[in-house]
């Protein structure tokens, strides 16, 4: 999927790490977390992306900062993309954002009791897309 999205990505840009991340966001509000019933972050990777190696420490790093930030931003805190990725030596947020995206549907979906598909259709509602439009 990575070679299918690469194009999409402007050099030097957050996007479309923030429309994943945002995304991201809408799947912890989807599951019903909240202070009282929270999604438990230890291993959530491991949890909902056993597929997903992450091989170094600065992977690791990446990784964790796009499961936090998908968590802010539905907190409603701007977790300041621009100012973190600016020091990473790598240009993809992004595919760390879309982890963070699957990760969270799949979790929406664990709690919910419902196939992964229905949380996407149920994401693409949220901004007017029709799911069974194709082109």
């Amino acid at each position: 999927m990575r070679l299918q999205l690469d194009p999409l990505h402007p050099r030097n840009d957050t996007f479309p790490g923030e429309v994943f991340l945002e995304l991201a966001a809408d799947a912890i509000d989807e599951a019903g977390a909240s202070r009282e019933e929270p999604i438990e972050f230890e291993r959530i990777r491991e949890r909902y992306l056993p597929e997903c190696t992450v091989h170094t420490k600065t992977q690791h790093q990446h990784s964790k900062y796009a499961l936090r930030a998908a968590a802010m931003i539905r907190a409603g805190v701007d977790p300041a993309l621009l100012d973190e990725v600016i020091g990473w030596q790598s240009d993809d947020l992004w595919v760390w954002a879309l982890d963070a995206l699957v990760v969270y549907v799949r979790a929406a979906a664990d709690r919910l009791g419902v196939p992964v598909a229905e949380v996407c259709e149920r994401l693409a509602r949220r901004h007017d897309v029709d799911p069974s439009a194709r082109n």
